[in-house]
């Protein structure tokens, strides 16, 4: 159904604010450390007169007047020293305009109350100019402006709704499925052409080695013709095919990454916002932290930046929180008051390495250990087997804190079971690092796009799954059958071994064939998972389960094959996450 003209204003309205409103964000942030940057600040000023201009022309007057207010307090800034409770009004103020914007575009507006912020704002009106003044450009570095770099090209920027772009992709997939299914035909003709060569030889075999009478062979000789020229036409067929096939194959991989690009953007949109909640966080912690980034113009998926924005300002708030000491006690161990935190992104391959750390306390094993032995996660002799690898592992466990007390910020049995969820829903995976007193990195590892994925097929027990490709270091095929080996031995590394059916709960049975080795990795260790045989890796869309099924465990999703068959996609990182101590204990 085709959106009302007005609607599709408003859609522009928003996201015209939203750009207004994360530039506010950031320069207002600039302009807290230097109050004197007289630019900065006429910058802002511009901001706000566009966005009140916007929302006058909309006819979104609450919106209107509320930014006039805060116009009238942003001036204050040219003349007034500002302590950091004032600051705060005006970046709860740009907090307010966000959610008017929202509350003014969405189907059901409902209304912002801000009277208290009103009030507040009023008191900066009344502000009496400082000894402050603004810092005056110098003599001489006037210098003629260049209008033609801030004209857009509007040639090529069209406004399209993301819902459009979504559609698109959703038809490539199936555009990709529909290719995987072309592109054996070839094969299948092939086959036929074989067989067909066949029955030829055999019946020419036949007349030569046999007394037939002579119209009886010379009929044979008429259907030798007309074999000859099916094979001659199918030769140029099968020829034909697989070129159109391959560049099918070709055309569809192109338009795939043409639909995919247009559904990424960049880290910074995530990026940016940091820098904000680590600025709030650290007031109310009464902590110096100091957030620095690198790699913000990494490109991901829209959706999947949808989802690990919150598993990364979780990580944040905990190194907030947990992680970077007081300025008090880094003092006193010799580290500087004011504690870093460090975001940078990066690809590798075909996926995104996202790295979280700060210089601040560490983790403290010994408490980790503590903890899980009081909450019965370990016995005593456990404890003392752990590796550190372990006992990071022991903080994914499901409502595990460190903390006795409840904060603001942690300590609510939300824990990092949370933040791994998150990032197993999308093929990803999270691990630790961490020296005590030194520092503590979080290394996020995602996948490009979740819109298609490359699975391994393979069969247990006659029955087909599959597993994500990305998940598989490599495949090994034994040349004798397992038995009740526990570990092998694979290029002088001793690797444990398990059967996937074990996870399944599927019926023991002897395997009295050498099966295939699937190997991966969890905690730092390869693992091997032993199948009956390999199927092949296919390009699909993984679907989840929908609502009644989507609590199976071991089960991520189900995908639909080239040949019309479905596969369930197993979940590899919940299925040995419930087996984690065989692999924390150290033998």
């Amino acid at each position: 159904m085709k959106k009302p003209a007005q609607s599709q204003f408003l859609m522009l309205f928003k996201e015209e604010s939203k750009r207004y409103l994360t530039g506010l964000n950031e320069e207002l942030l600039k302009f807290e450390k230097d109050p004197d940057d007289h630019e900065l600040l006429q910058a802002m000023m511009r901001k706000l007169h566009s966005l009140k201009g916007s929302a006058n022309i909309m006819g979104l007057t609450d919106i209107n007047k509320f930014t006039h207010r805060l116009e009238d307090g942003f001036l204050k800034l040219k003349s007034c020293e500002f302590s950091p409770w004032e600051f705060d009004l005006l970046f709860s103020s740009l907090d307010i305009i966000g959610k008017m914007v929202d509350d003014s575009t969405s189907d059901k507006p409902a209304g912002i109350d801000h009277k208290e912020l009103d009030k507040k704002l009023k008191t900066l009106q009344k502000k009496k100019a400082s000894a402050k003044k603004p810092k005056k450009k110098e003599k001489g570095t006037s210098k003629e402006i260049d209008l033609s770099v801030f004209r857009a090209d509007v040639a090529d920027f069209i406004h399209i709704d993301v819902s459009r772009v979504d559609a698109l992709m959703g038809l490539v997939n199936e555009l990709i499925i529909q290719k995987g299914r072309i592109i054996k035909r070839p094969q299948e003709i092939k086959r036929i052409f074989d067989q067909l060569k066949f029955i030829h030889k055999s019946l020419r075999t036949s007349v030569q080695t046999s007394d037939l009478p002579s119209s009886f062979v010379s009929q044979v000789e008429d259907v030798e013709i007309e074999i000859r020229d099916i094979r001659d036409r199918m030769s140029f067929l099968l020829e034909d095919i697989t070129g159109q096939s391959g560049r099918l194959d070709h055309l569809i991989g192109r338009l795939e990454g043409v639909a995919l690009k247009m559904r990424m953007l960049p880290l910074s949109i995530i990026f940016s916002k940091m820098q904000r909640l680590v600025r709030d966080l650290s007031i109310d912690k009464e902590k110096q932290i100091k957030l620095v980034f690198s790699g913000e113009n990494t490109e991901l998926d829209k959706k999947i930046i949808e989802l690990i924005q919150d598993p990364i300002m979780h990580i944040i708030r905990n190194s907030v929180d947990h992680g970077i000491e007081s300025p008090a006690a880094r003092k006193k161990i010799g580290k500087l008051p004011e504690g870093i935190i460090i975001l940078n992104a990066y690809q590798h391959g075909n996926r995104i390495v996202i790295e979280i750390e700060d210089d601040g306390a560490g983790i403290d094993k010994e408490r980790v250990k503590e903890v899980a032995r009081k909450k019965g996660l370990i016995t005593d002799e456990e404890a003392q087997q752990l590796d550190d690898n372990a006992v990071f592992e022991l903080l994914f466990q499901p409502e595990f804190s460190t903390r006795d007390e409840v904060s603001s910020v942690s300590g609510r049995g939300v824990g990092l079971n949370v933040v791994r969820d998150a990032l197993n829903r999308l093929q990803g995976n999270i691990k630790i690092d961490s020296q005590q007193g030194v520092f503590t990195k979080f290394v996020l590892d995602l996948p490009i796009t979740v819109a298609v994925s490359s699975i391994l097929m393979f069969t247990l027990m006659g029955r087909l799954y599959s597993l994500p490709q990305s998940e598989i270091k490599e495949t090994v095929k034994l040349d004798q059958p397992l038995g009740d080996e526990k570990t092998i031995k694979l290029k002088g590394e001793d690797i444990p071994v398990f059967t996937l059916g074990d996870f399944l709960d599927l019926p023991k049975y002897e395997h009295d064939t050498p099966p295939m080795l699937l190997i991966t990795e969890y905690m730092n260790k390869k693992v091997a998972l032993a199948v009956d045989t390999l199927e092949g890796e296919e390009h699909v869309i993984i679907k989840n389960m929908g609502s009644y099924l989507n609590k199976v465990k071991n089960i991520a999703g189900a995908a639909i094959l080239s040949d019309t068959r479905l596969v369930l996609v197993l979940d590899l990182p919940e299925m040995l996450a419930a087996s984690w101590k065989q692999f924390a204990v150290e033998k």
